[in-house]
């Protein structure tokens, strides 16, 4: 085994989380090349056989490499990038904390945290990382020299995962019009505008439709009932349906169940859910965001602007024109493959390289 051990730090591990999944993918593929490679978290777990360790584990030496996620404030931080090993930054984004303005909780205090700490650090690593260019700018804005893209690296293996038989025998085969909605219940998802569009299409284009919303409201409580309440006025109870927290299983069901899938997200450094749907073959509609565009590379449909009525008219189409959504999904596939499990290894051995490793 190489001497050089590259291990990484976050705040949490968490099943299913994007950052989470990526962190154990990490793990798994510098463990494959024969390097030393664990987790430390401020909030030590285990998940999918990876024990998350306390940073009070951590020892690092000189000649190791420690790469912090950095995505919301973890009071471990001045101690981390004060650890005497090589530090490689790579960036979540922060979400701006004027989403969450009048929520409930600590959530818009972590994440002004994170936002009013980040230039600190920029004389603690030797190369910042970020999943775009959208990302890559701010890290460059905030005066980190050395930063680079290095696009995000899904766990492809968890979308072979079975279906859940329990979520296909109650959608499966009733005949409706299946649009899915992927992540976290927050306000900058702006879930709102994905309700508003469903409904123009419920009511004037496909009354035999639903819209399913999968996703965690931990700590967004709030947002999730003023959502439903919206639900609730618009009439549309029982057609659009939140999951709330979903199993692998579960999520790689509704992606199958989907005729369509609609983001129009207002903050992405990255957007998962863009290469799942792609990965399953669901034609994508999104709002033309931060990073939705690159994560998409020139795929999927784009709005510049939340015209509900056009993007419903949009969804109509797709889901009715056989040959306009084979010519989408056509580009969804080249586009994926950005994201294959090889070209992820091909970028890891340019970083390692770079970092003499």
């Amino acid at each position: 085994m190489n001497g050089t051990a590259v291990d990484q730090f976050t705040l949490a591990v968490h099943d299913g989380d994007a950052v989470g999944n990526e962190i154990v993918t990490l793990v798994a593929m510098l463990r494959a090349r024969h390097l030393s490679s664990a987790v430390y978290a401020e909030i030590p777990s285990r998940t999918a056989g990876v024990y998350i360790q306390p940073w009070s584990e951590y020892h690092g030496r000189e000649a190791d490499i420690l790469i912090v996620h950095y995505a919301v404030f973890s009071n471990l931080f001045g101690r981390v990038f004060a650890a005497p090993s090589r530090k490689v930054l790579l960036y979540h984004n922060v979400t701006p904390p004027a989403f969450f303005e009048g929520l409930p909780g600590d959530l818009r205090d972590r994440v002004l945290a994170a936002q009013d700490e980040l230039p600190r650090y920029r004389g603690s690593v030797e190369i910042a990382l970020a999943h775009s260019e959208f990302s890559a700018q701010e890290l460059t804005d905030a005066g980190f020299p050395n930063v680079r893209v290095f696009p995000y690296v899904p766990t492809h293996r968890l979308y072979e995962i079975p279906p859940d038989k329990s979520v296909l025998r109650q959608y499966r085969g009733d005949g409706l019009v299946n649009l899915l909605v992927v992540g976290r219940i927050a306000p900058n998802k702006c879930i709102e505008d994905c309700i508003l569009a469903f409904h123009y299409f419920h009511n004037r284009i496909e009354p035999r439709s639903r819209l399913f919303v999968a996703g965690s409201s931990a700590g967004t409580e709030y947002y999730l009932t003023r959502l439903k309440r919206l639900v609730t006025r618009l009439g549309l109870h029982g057609s659009v349906i939140f999951t709330g927290r979903v199993s692998q299983a579960e999520l790689n069901t509704y992606y199958r169940l989907a005729d369509a899938f609609l983001t129009m997200s207002e903050h992405e450094g990255f957007c998962v859910p863009l290469i799942e749907a792609m990965v399953f073959d669901v034609p994508v509609l999104a709002y033309a965001s931060c990073a939705v565009p690159e994560t998409l590379r020139g795929a999927g449909i784009l709005f510049p602007e939340k015209n509900h009525p056009e993007i419903a008219e949009a969804i109509g189409v797709v889901v009715s024109d056989p040959a306009w959504k084979e010519k989408i999904l056509r580009a969804q596939r080249e586009a994926v493959a950005f994201y294959s499990s090889d070209a992820a290894e091909g970028r890891l051995s340019d970083l390692l390289e770079s970092l003499g490793v």
